[in-house]
């Protein structure tokens, strides 16, 4: 008996943190696989689970707030979802859990949930003081950027239809340089031996 437990507390140690994933419109709750290319959640359901399934998160706390800051920013609609931060160890009990209480509760008691979900704001304000308020260069740790227009290649650029000016005038070059996902599509234009394609 005392093997058993001392094999399930080294699997507790080894594991990290996972996301689980409520969809407002249906009420399902599934875990995050990842994102997909598109920036749609890949979720699966609790009952569909195995282990290498589910997104892995190192549990840091910041680890954590890296990743959710940059996995938020690529999500397509955001405020569909509420996350919650769970230990992969007990993330198929406490979705199914969570269900259960999504499937049962009268809409007064649901909105009790807002309290436990992970809240963008939160972690981008942890995000910064964590960072020290300034990055190295004196700006604001959260508007630190990936990428610097200077050293972009808008020759490149140019031969996809796009420069400074265009990204800028699409809201699309702050967003681009800080590594997120762009909040509009961004048309590119290819040439291929004088063809051109839109």
């Amino acid at each position: 008996m005392d093997n058993n437990i001392n094999e399930e507390l080294k699997t507790v140690e080894k594991t990290g943190d996972t996301l689980l994933v409520l969809h407002h419109e249906t009420g399902t709750v599934g875990l995050v696989k990842g994102l997909g290319d598109n920036g749609e959640v890949n979720r699966i359901s609790p009952e569909d689970l195995s282990r290498d399934e589910m997104l892995s998160i190192e549990r840091n706390e910041n680890s954590f707030t890296e990743f959710y800051s940059t996995f938020y920013h690529q999500l397509k609609e955001p405020s569909e979802f509420s996350f919650f931060k769970v230990t992969e160890y007990e993330a198929k009990q406490t979705a199914l859990k969570l269900q259960k209480f999504m499937d049962e509760s009268p809409n007064d008691v649901k909105q009790e949930l807002k309290k436990y979900e992970i809240s963008i704001d939160m972690v981008e304000a942890h995000r910064k003081a964590g960072d020290g308020k300034t990055a190295g260069n004196g700006e604001d740790a959260g508007n630190r950027y990936v990428y610097t227009a200077e050293r972009m290649d808008w020759k490149m650029m140019e031969k996809l239809g796009l420069n400074k000016e265009r990204l800028e005038e699409l809201g699309a070059l702050e967003p681009m340089l800080k590594g997120y996902k762009t909040p509009m599509q961004v048309p590119v234009r290819i040439e291929l031996d004088n063809i051109g394609y839109d």
